[in-house]
């Protein structure tokens, strides 16, 4: 069930968020692919940057190796890491965003620090989010270590990054797992209690069933997913906000996933706005699935 054998970034830092986020694709590698610890530090400008160049070469070894300490204190329960573990002399986010190109994912804890004071969700999560080319999981603290990924909620909208992020849960789900692709329709004005309408909620169910339909289509010959290994999607309709519910269904599940984008498939923006208020309180793990022109 590997993406293509492809590595796994993990952003660590020493803290015990990111330690967390470690754990977390270390326990899934059977399902995710080998893991690839980075740790990212900046040096900080001294003065005009004039004269007695010889102490800025003292002050980069040292900043260096704290960096490379801190990197063997962060994978300390993974000594089978050490030779694949990486320290970057770059700002966090585009360092994970670069070490990230060329592998199936990135993960990174929903916070953390940096040399720079940076939170690891906050400006560097945020940037990971809006500018990876692969998957970025935020784990919480809370988050269970467990080998297996089996109940997932997908948020869905009817956009292509929705039906991406069904696509990707196929793929990482267990087989004897089950996805709840959920929709969400509301015409609330604020201010005024939510009614019934038959006519939205017939909409929404459309739009989820399509969306379903399309996955299964898409991975109809990936023999990643063949048919006997695939988990159960349940399609759901939900009156409401999408973060909200979302958040309230993602509460009990191993996993959350979600487009970076999304549109005004019914008649609220599901994805988008809501996947940075789902990011900025995450209740479980979050995939964001990135969008792909």
């Amino acid at each position: 069930m590997q993406d293509q054998q492809r590595h796994v970034v993990v952003g660590v830092d020493g803290s015990e968020h990111a330690k967390r986020a470690l754990a977390w694709a270390m326990a899934k590698t059977d399902v995710l692919g080998p893991v690839t610890p980075v740790l990212a530090y900046t040096m900080q400008p001294l003065g005009d940057g004039l004269g007695m160049p010889g102490m800025y070469v003292e002050i980069d070894r040292i900043v260096k190796e704290d960096a490379e300490e801190r990197l063997k204190e962060s994978i300390a329960e993974f000594p089978e890491l050490i030779g694949r573990a990486r320290v970057v002399c770059r700002s966090a986010g585009p360092a994970l965003v670069r070490a990230s190109s060329d592998a199936g994912l990135l993960v990174v804890g929903s916070r953390g620090r940096s040399t720079v004071s940076e939170t690891l969700f906050g400006s560097i999560g945020s940037y990971c989010v809006k500018h990876a080319s692969v998957p970025v999981v935020v784990i919480t603290e809370e988050t269970a270590i467990e080998p297996t990924i089996n109940r997932a909620v997908v948020g869905v909208d009817g956009s292509p990054n929705s039906v991406e992020a069904l696509i990707w849960a196929l793929r990482h789900v267990d087989p004897d797992g089950r996805i709840i692709a959920v929709g969400c329709w509301t015409d609330h004005i604020f201010g005024e209690p939510p009614l019934p309408n038959p006519e939205l909620e017939a909409e929404t169910a459309d739009v989820v069933d399509r969306a379903v339909e399309e996955a299964l289509a898409a991975v109809g010959a990936d023999t990643i997913v063949a048919a006997e290994a695939r988990p159960v999607i349940e399609a759901q309709v939900s009156q409401g906000d999408p973060r909200i519910v979302l958040r309230d269904l993602a509460s009990t599940a191993d996993l959350l996933v979600i487009g970076a984008r999304g549109h005004r498939g019914v008649s609220y923006l599901l994805l988008g706005s809501t996947t940075t208020s789902l990011l900025h309180h995450p209740l479980s793990p979050t995939v964001v699935v990135p969008f792909v022109e």
